[in-house]
């Protein structure tokens, strides 16, 4: 097994045709070193709870039409007294018995999220934004492909919008065996593989990277009949841990097979792009050996 790789401290490369003006530039370099692999649209609850004026924990009391009343029990930011009764009409609180929780947020325009006594917790405790990711994302690392939907795809975000290097420095805080578990499991959505096949790159000790080579491998080998989303991370993952191994396997699989899906071979290439800015085992010069045959397939 290689040892393991380290990664480049990140510096955005802008070759764009047309002047940006400052926020733009600064919008583009937070995009670019997040996870390239992971699809997060929505925003994360710390972001909306940074966002918001109040947030509560509160209890549905009943319906009157498409209005709800919630009676508040704790206020999680925000000066709204306990105990509060609020009307309001939105959906996520309709379908709601009386007695259950929700985390309420004001700001400007209201907001809930269904919550049991756990997922309430998992909100309630969750740090802000204002502490470093160091600090901030070994709490999410407990809970990612949580039981509870809502704490899992939350858990989840907050890795996704993490740059490289932060989510680098907090890998080993990860339960290795578990991702191993979740990057063969059918019912991990895909693109959460993407990222856990980074997380899986990143491992710091030694046993863990030769379990999550032959993991990835496995997954890598594994004939699929459709798009595989989150492949391109689990692709880099591999580079991450085989290193020039991982390249001439890879190559010969994807690149100099004509019969490779092109889908898998895009994947390839935006886990190489990754390599390029983050790796430092393969010289870029085998790297770009290794693609230019694919200047004859127009497909690519």
């Amino acid at each position: 097994m290689e040892g393991r790789v380290g990664l480049r401290v990140f510096t955005p490369s802008l070759r764009l045709s047309v002047p940006l003006s400052a926020a733009a530039l600064l919008l583009a370099a937070a995009l670019a070193i997040a996870c390239p692999f992971c699809k997060v649209q929505e925003p994360t609850f710390a972001e909306r709870r940074e966002a918001a004026t109040f947030v509560g924990l509160a209890e549905v009391v009943g319906h009157q039409g498409e209005q709800t009343t919630c009676r508040v029990h704790q206020a999680l930011k925000g000066t709204r007294a306990s105990a509060d009764d609020l009307e309001l009409r939105l959906a996520e609180l309709a379908a709601l018995r009386p007695g259950a929780l929700a985390v309420l947020l004001e700001g400007p325009a209201w907001s809930a999220i269904p919550v049991t006594e756990i997922s309430a917790a998992y909100f309630a405790r969750a740090p802000g934004l204002r502490l470093p990711a160091s600090a901030r994302l070994p709490y999410f690392a407990r809970y990612l492909e949580h039981a509870e939907p809502a704490v899992a795809a939350d858990a989840y975000a907050e890795f996704a919008r993490a740059a490289v290097d932060e989510v680098a420095q907090v890998a080993g805080q990860v339960p290795m065996p578990a991702l191993r578990r979740w990057l063969v499991d059918p019912d991990v959505p895909g693109p959460r593989k993407g990222l856990y096949g980074l997380l899986a790159g990143l491992a710091p000790a030694a046993d863990d990277r030769t379990a999550n080579a032959e993991v990835l491998h496995t997954v890598i080998t594994t004939p699929a009949s459709d798009f595989r989303a989150g492949f391109d991370g689990v692709l880099a993952g591999y580079l991450l841990l085989a290193g020039e191994r991982g390249l001439d396997e890879l190559t010969a699989r994807l690149i100099a097979d004509p019969e490779a899906s092109p889908a898998d071979v895009r994947h390839l290439l935006a886990a190489l792009r990754f390599y390029v800015e983050f790796g430092t085992a393969i010289p870029t010069t085998r790297i770009a050996a290794a693609v230019r045959p694919l200047l004859a397939r127009p497909e690519i």
